[in-house]
């Protein structure tokens, strides 16, 4: 061991600095760690303070790390605060429960995590040389960790002493953290309040328990456990939630509408995100590393590159630029790091929403747009718009420009966003650009919806009051009670199935498309989705003397592929109409028989929404050969069903969307079908079981479905 000074002169050395440097220093335009206010903190707060009753109780929201959130009381109590401010200052207040709108938690009390981190320097001059080693090795993976913001302070601090042994380690320490150092790891993760009277704050709470009283019952918990709270304005039993209705709106508003241009009136309530800074103002960097999939919960934004290939993040290099339309310096893109080698800006981004603040609670919205940039061809790149069914509501594709606005409004909710390059180029082998950018983000308000997919393997349970309890399974008891797990509420927890708004089940992502099938999917006027054999009828594979026709369906399609939505005006003519990836065809003509489909009659037949090009004279054509525009619609007219590909069926519609009514149950099934239950509907529930739940048809079709089967259910409201 390398020594100059005995341990106690070092620790005391260590403190006395601690104290001294608490005003020495303004915040760096580089750094983002107030690491002098985390030596302050810890010296203010003591032992865990456990909230006690006071006087009458409040309703509050508690979500929990696991995903759970649930609604209790509890007793008015004081929150011993204290703040992290920009002046290099610290104070320490008390701040009344009742007073507080919300409260979101870091991982770990800033306090509690710096004494920790401080006896661990300490240990890095202790006599034995194991732990020595230990210490350092901790040290190392706390810098590596999300909370390195608030470890490298104290690190750099120690480092300034005069122990040899203590300086060496350190920075050993710090060299070794450096290749995994990212700004989302350099900022400090600090607790955040805020009050009716002021706005979010930077700070610590405390080590804490919080005693909740729900359903006549008192839990107990920590503040590791917590991620956010939220003081309820009134009633712990608010009204229950709304579903979003799925309906054809009015003749003189759009189904969904696409390609909006960047002029045309926008909603009041869309919010930006512009990737300068992060929902609490502090600055983005351009650092590959930093991860931005979940940065923006507060906002109810998740974002997500597909397929598991990495993660979205700053881009390096490209600015955006749109006439009349502000963008910064910032723009993001998928950073793809499987093996060794990491690809940027290629790759397919997902966005999914949820509700501010809470990732397990799914959303959808109304109005989404997004910049993208750096696109050499027109159709280069397109942006799939999805509702909650996994049905494709809109496909906008790429203008002839460098960047173009990907706009989309819909009269359904939109539940999840992907942007991607144009598969459907490949089938004409024309050159396509596979670098992209994103920037500028805008989305109307998140409305609540049965979520698409249960996240991180769990599964989710929730209540019409608006409660989430995530767990690892689903139990249907006999008695119609649900039985599942939660270990933060005590474990083996009960609810009634009437309380119960949603159900996603673990066993399935999000429902895919079958690549080989050679079935289709048809659209009833419930809103039902059955999986059908083609042929001059379609026949339900899972009622075989059952056949429908064009009088009984709204829309099939190839299982193979998903429902393409129309847009709006479509049917004005009220004929068929045919939904290719790269556009739409009314045919009058259309014919249907038990081979095939056939739309050969070209004189009647009308193309629709043609794509926008940007004027190019024909010599820069002839220069610029990358400008040149192949018709990527389908150079066929008919089709047969046995020898069919998923890139050559259409979505046939034979009338537009069905209405339905927002007080409907479903049941989603892993193989992509859904049956719509309850009200007036053709179907309803007959009987549910620990092993299954069957449902019954006005013609006296029954449906048995095993749990193993489905994906997810919704419940109509009692």
């Amino acid at each position: 061991m390398i020594e100059s000074k005995n341990a106690i002169d070092f620790e005391m050395e260590l403190k006395q600095s601690a104290i001294s440097i608490r005003t020495a220093y303004s915040l760096p335009q580089h750094r983002f760690c107030l690491w002098f206010i985390l030596i302050a903190i810890a010296f203010a707060h003591g032992t865990a303070t456990t909230l006690a009753a006071m006087q009458s109780e409040i309703p509050v929201e508690v979500q929990l790390k696991s995903g759970t959130v649930i609604r209790g009381t509890v007793k008015p109590t004081v929150i011993h605060w204290t703040d992290i401010e920009l002046t290099g200052q610290s104070r320490t207040r008390d701040i009344s429960l009742s007073e507080v709108v919300r409260m979101q938690l870091a991982g770990e009390s800033v306090a509690k995590l710096v004494d920790s981190s401080n006896q661990l320097i300490l240990d890095l001059n202790a006599t034995d040389y194991k732990a020595r080693e230990a210490a350092e090795q901790m040290l190392i993976q706390r810098l590596q960790s999300s909370q390195a913001g608030n470890i490298r302070p104290l690190l750099e601090l120690a480092a300034q002493q005069s122990v040899l042994e203590v300086q060496y380690r350190v920075e050993r320490i710090l060299k070794a953290a450096t290749t995994s150092s990212t700004q989302s790891n350099r900022t400090v993760k600090a607790d955040i309040v805020q009050t009716k009277s002021a706005g979010p704050v930077s700070g610590d709470s405390g080590d804490f328990i919080l005693n909740l009283q729900r359903a006549g019952e008192t839990w107990e918990l920590g503040r590791d456990e917590i991620r956010m709270l939220r003081v309820l304005d009134s009633d712990v039993s608010p009204e229950p939630l709304s579903r979003s209705a799925l309906f054809t709106p009015p003749n003189n508003q759009p189904w969904v509408s696409s390609q909006m241009p960047i002029a045309d009136t926008r909603r009041a309530d869309l919010q930006l995100i512009d990737f300068e800074t992060d929902p609490f103002g502090m600055p983005l960097l351009k650092d590959p590393n930093q991860m931005l999939d979940r940065l923006f919960v507060e906002n109810g934004l998740l974002m997500t590159a597909a397929d598991g290939i990495g993660h979205i993040g700053i881009s390096p290099f490209f600015k955006m630029i749109f006439s009349g339309r502000p963008t910064g310096e910032n723009s993001i893109c998928v950073f793809d790091t499987r093996g060794s080698l990491k690809r940027r800006h290629i790759g397919i981004t997902e966005f999914e929403f949820c509700l501010p603040g809470q990732p397990y609670s799914a959303a959808g919205v109304h109005q989404f747009e997004v910049y993208a940039g750096e696109i050499n061809h027109a159709r280069d790149f397109i942006m799939q718009a999805f509702n909650q069914d996994g049905q494709l509501l809109a496909t906008v594709e790429a203008s002839d420009e460098l960047g173009c606005c990907f706009q989309v409004e819909s009269a359904e909710p939109i539940a999840l966003i992907r942007i991607l390059s144009n598969p459907y180029l490949f089938e004409i082998k024309r050159d396509i650009d596979n670098d992209y950018a994103l920037d500028n983000v805008s989305f109307s308000t998140p409305v609540p919806i049965a979520p698409l997919q249960a996240h991180d393997q769990q599964a989710i349970i929730r209540t019409w009051t608006g409660e989430n309890f995530a767990t690892k399974g689903i139990s249907i008891r006999d008695s119609g009670e649900i039985q599942f797990e939660c270990p933060e509420l005590g474990g083996t927890q009960n609810i009634k199935l009437e309380l119960v708004e949603s159900l996603v089940w673990p066993q399935v992502s999000r429902i895919q498309p079958q690549p080989n099938s050679k079935r289709g999917f048809a659209l009833t006027s419930d809103r039902s989705v059955i999986e059908v054999n083609p042929g001059e009828t379609f026949t339900p594979v899972r009622f075989d003397q059952w056949s429908l026709g064009s009088d009984d369906i709204h829309a099939v399609w190839s299982a193979a592929d998903y429902l393409r939505f129309p847009l709006s005006g479509d049917f004005a003519e009220k004929q068929p109409l045919l939904v290719f990836p790269t556009g739409r065809i009314v045919a009058p003509n259309l014919k249907i028989t038990a081979n095939g489909l056939d739309w050969a009659d070209a004189t009647s037949n009308k193309r629709l929404q043609e794509v926008f090009l940007k004027p190019v004279s024909d010599d820069e054509r002839i220069k610029q050969k990358h400008l040149r525009e192949e018709d990527p619609m389908p150079r066929y007219s008919s089709l047969e069903w046995a020898n069919s590909n998923v890139a050559q069926w259409p979505s046939i519609w034979f009338s537009s969307p069905p209405s339905i009514a927002k007080t409907s149950g479903g049941v989603w099934l892993n193989n992509g079908e859904v049956f719509r239950f309850g009200g007036d509907l053709p179907w309803q529930l007959a009987t549910l079981t620990s092993q299954q739940l069957e449902l019954v048809h006005k013609n006296g079709n029954r449906l048995i479905v095993k749990w193993a089967e489905v994906a997810r259910m919704a419940l109509p409201p009692k």
